[in-house]
């Protein structure tokens, strides 16, 4: 049995892309892995416990908030208190962790389109991700073009970034005609998202008004961030 230790501080806190993909892989794991020990580290175990209800799921509680002295400090700590044989992080590792480790890359948007980002910010995830991937075990990525961005950018042995797609779990997003909004009944495009500008809805909206289709409505649903 491995003792395998999950970052997932992101369950508890706003609603975003990697809060939803790490759920989704957690609950996955939870209904296939009844052998391993996962420790799920978060700020609210509460509310994680909750989440994932798995009899091998141990939820901790994150001792440290900030960042740096967390990635730097605390989960090295853990390694040797806890007796971890694996840590699963997303974008950037805790660079003096001594064991196994995987990461998540979700895109490489600070590379590609470093417009988007200030310039220290950046600086640090151009840095900081390259390291974490280049040290880690595995690296997980969420689409072929990342995957291929990885290999290319960071010069990584192909077998070791692997494509995990992300998904949804069907029991908690059935649809209920009865309840559907009133968009529903007429085509319509749909955009899920924070509203921000690496998003990219200018483009979406310059687009949809070149499409010229008559009764085609577009709608955007995400929070202002």
């Amino acid at each position: 049995m491995k003792r395998i230790g999950v970052d997932a501080h992101v369950l508890t806190g706003k609603f975003q892309g990697s809060r939803t993909y790490l759920l989704n892989i957690l609950r996955q794991v939870g209904r296939i892995d009844t052998t391993n020990h996962y420790l799920i580290y978060s700020f609210d175990p509460a509310v994680t416990r909750v989440l994932l209800p798995f009899d091998n799921f141990e939820h901790l509680r994150l001792a440290m908030h900030a960042p740096v002295p967390r990635l730097l400090f605390y989960w090295p700590w853990e390694q040797w208190r806890r007796r971890l044989d694996l840590l699963l992080t997303q974008y950037i590792s805790p660079l003096l962790y001594s064991g196994r480790q995987i990461v998540i890359v979700h895109d490489l948007l600070f590379e590609t389109h470093p417009q988007y980002f200030t310039r220290l910010s950046g600086l640090r995830f151009r840095t900081l991700v390259r390291l974490s991937a280049t040290r880690a075990r595995a690296v997980l990525a969420l689409s072929q073009t990342t995957r291929r961005e990885i290999v290319s950018r960071y010069r990584i042995a192909k077998q070791r970034v692997h494509l995990v797609s992300g998904g949804i779990d069907p029991e908690q997003h059935g649809v209920d005609p009865a309840r559907a909004p009133p968009f529903t009944l007429m085509p319509y495009v749909l955009a899920v998202g924070r509203l921000e500008p690496r998003k990219n809805i200018g483009t979406l909206l310059r687009a949809f008004r070149l499409m010229r289709m008559p009764g085609v409505q577009l709608v955007v649903i995400g929070k202002e961030d």
